[in-house]
């Protein structure tokens, strides 16, 4: 099971759209739990992966951790008690292969876009360096 705060990822890749405020702090991170029997309603006491969006370093204060750690223990339980979690899983997976599918073509997009960065720069230096060469002759 996999949680991810947020909806879909933001577009500089620096967290996600729609990250919650709790007590003032935006939060970010996930949590990747592989045991669904492994919590409950109680346990594991602080979820891992969460952080503050704002200044990641520092710790999460006690109660806005204990809050967020509710939170998500109660969606787990619920999503993984749902009689129909499989099929949950298997749409959530189709999904997640129409955005892998994309990800090339949007590599390759951003690549052509820096290749045609790096172009025009030459461009401008090979232009900059014969006005200089024209110049000295």
């Amino acid at each position: 099971m996999s949680v991810q705060l947020g909806s879909g990822p933001l577009p500089d890749g620096t967290g996600r759209e729609d990250e919650p405020v709790v007590n003032g702090i935006r939060l970010r991170g996930s949590w990747n739990c592989t045991d669904a029997g492994a919590f409950t309603l109680a346990l594991p006491e602080s979820i891992p992966g969460v952080r503050r969006a704002d200044r990641p370093d520092r710790p999460l204060p006690a109660p806005t951790a204990a809050w967020i750690s509710s939170v998500i223990r109660a969606l787990a339980v619920a999503y993984r008690d749902r009689n129909d979690v499989d099929v949950l899983r298997l749409v959530a997976g189709k999904s997640r292969v129409d955005q892998l599918r994309q990800a090339p073509a949007q590599a390759v997009a951003e690549l052509r876009r820096h290749e045609a960065a790096a172009e025009a720069r030459l461009t401008a230096a090979r232009e900059a360096e014969a006005a200089f060469a024209s110049l000295s002759a």
